[in-house]
C-alpha cells in the first residue's frame, strides 16, 4: 500500500522543487549508470555503500503484465494509442503486457519523445549538451566538491565538461537505483526494442535540441538557484521517496493519484516552482500533441505514441489537447487495478 500523503498544511521546505526536478531528471537521456571500476573500488575500500545493481534475472522470471496509462485515440476511422511511461524501470518490467503487445501489433509505427536506441538521436543529444556551458565555467569550487561527493556516493563518474544541471540529473537517476529503478529498464527502451522486433519504424516526437533547451531556465540566476536546491535534495536523500511513490502509482496505473502528484509531492509552492515545472513538462505538450497528430493525420499512420506519464496531467494534459484541439475521440483503457 502507498502511504497516505501528509497533511496539506505541513510542507517541508526540502520538497520545494522535487516535482519539477524529477520531471526534468525523468525526461532526458544522458548515460547515468554506474561506473563499474569506480563502484568496485568504492566497495572494496568500504567507503560508501553503492546503489545495488539490478537483478538481471528478474526479467526472465517475471510474467509480463500491463502497467502504466493507456488511451485509445480515434479519428478518421483510424485508431492510434497514447501511453504514459516512466523513464526508469525495473528488470521485471522489461516486457510489455498483453494489452500493450496487442496495441503495438495493431499500429504502423511507434513514436517516443526521443528514440533512445537511435544513434542519430544519441549524436544530436551529445552535440546539444556540448553546446551548453561547461560545469567548470559556471560553478564555484564548493559546488564542484559537493557534486563530486555525490558522484562518489552514487559510485558513478561525472564528465567534467557537462553542464551542472545535466550532472545533477545524472546523479538523481543514479541514486534512483537505491529504489531498484534504473534508466536501462525505462519503458522507452522496452518499447523501442519491441518496435524493432515487430519491424515497426520508430519516430521521435521531439528533437534533442528541443529537450535540452527545455532544461535551462531563461536566466542564469534561476538555474543557479535550481542547482543549489537540487544539490541539497540529493545530499539529504529527499528525492527518493517521491520517486518511489511515483513508480508505485505508475505500476498500479492509478491515474487519480498521478493527477494529484503536485499535492502529494508537496511541490509547486511558489511562482518559481510553477514556472520550472511548466517549462520542463507542460510547455512541451503542444509540440508533442502536434507531432502525434501529424503522424496520424498527415501521414495517415496508426501510431503507438509513448511519452512520460506526467505529460498526462494538468490543464494542458496530452489526452485533453488531442481531444479538444485535434478532434480525437479519446478513451482511457484501464490496464491495472
Amino acid at each position: 500500500m502507498t502511504p497516505a500523503p501528509g497533511p496539506i498544511g505541513t510542507r517541508p521546505r526540502w520538497r520545494r522543487t522535487t516535482c519539477a526536478w524529477l520531471a526534468a531528471a525523468l525526461s532526458f537521456w544522458p548515460a547515468v549508470w554506474p561506473d563499474p571500476a569506480r563502484a568496485a573500488t568504492a566497495e572494496a575500500a568500504q567507503v560508501v555503500e553503492c546503489p545495488p545493481e539490478p537483478d538481471t534475472t528478474a526479467a526472465a522470471r517475471a510474467t509480463p503484465r500491463d502497467r502504466g496509462f493507456l488511451w485509445r485515440l480515434t479519428r478518421d476511422g483510424r485508431v492510434s494509442w497514447l501511453y504514459g511511461t516512466l523513464h526508469v524501470g525495473r528488470a521485471e518490467w522489461a516486457a510489455p503486457g498483453p494489452r500493450l503487445r496487442e496495441a503495438l501489433r495493431s499500429v504502423d509505427a511507434v513514436a517516443l519523445e526521443l528514440d533512445p536506441l537511435d544513434p542519430q538521436v544519441a549524436g544530436d543529444f551529445a552535440r546539444a549538451l556540448d553546446a551548453l556551458p561547461p560545469a567548470d565555467s559556471t560553478l564555484d569550487a564548493g559546488h564542484r566538491q559537493r557534486l563530486e561527493r555525490l558522484a562518489e556516493r552514487a559510485c558513478t563518474t561525472l564528465q567534467p565538461d557537462t553542464h551542472p544541471l545535466v550532472q545533477l540529473m545524472q546523479l538523481t537517476l543514479a541514486e534512483a537505483r537505491r529504489e531498484r529503478l534504473d534508466p536501462r529498464y525505462a519503458q522507452e527502451i522496452v518499447l523501442s526494442m519491441a518496435a524493432r522486433a515487430l519491424q515497426r519504424p520508430v519516430h521521435s516526437l521531439e528533437t534533442a535540441a528541443q529537450q535540452v533547451s527545455a532544461l535551462l531556465p531563461p536566466r542564469t540566476e534561476q538555474w543557479h538557484g535550481e542547482v543549489d536546491r537540487a544539490l541539497k535534495q540529493l545530499e539529504e536523500g529527499r528525492s527518493q521517496p517521491v520517486l518511489r511513490r511515483l513508480a508505485e502509482v505508475w505500476e498500479r496505473g492509478d491515474y487519480e493519484a498521478l493527477q494529484d502528484y503536485p499535492r502529494w509531492c508537496e511541490c509547486l509552492l511558489d511562482d518559481a516552482d510553477r514556472a520550472s515545472f511548466a517549462r520542463l513538462n507542460d510547455a512541451r505538450n503542444d509540440v508533442l500533441a502536434e507531432r502525434i497528430a501529424a503522424l496520424h493525420d498527415g501521414r495517415r499512420l496508426q501510431v503507438f505514441a509513448a511519452v512520460g506519464a506526467l505529460h498526462m496531467t494538468g490543464p494542458r494534459a496530452l489526452p485533453k489537447l488531442l481531444a479538444e484541439r485535434h478532434g480525437y475521440t479519446v478513451e482511457r483503457v484501464v490496464l491495472t487495478r
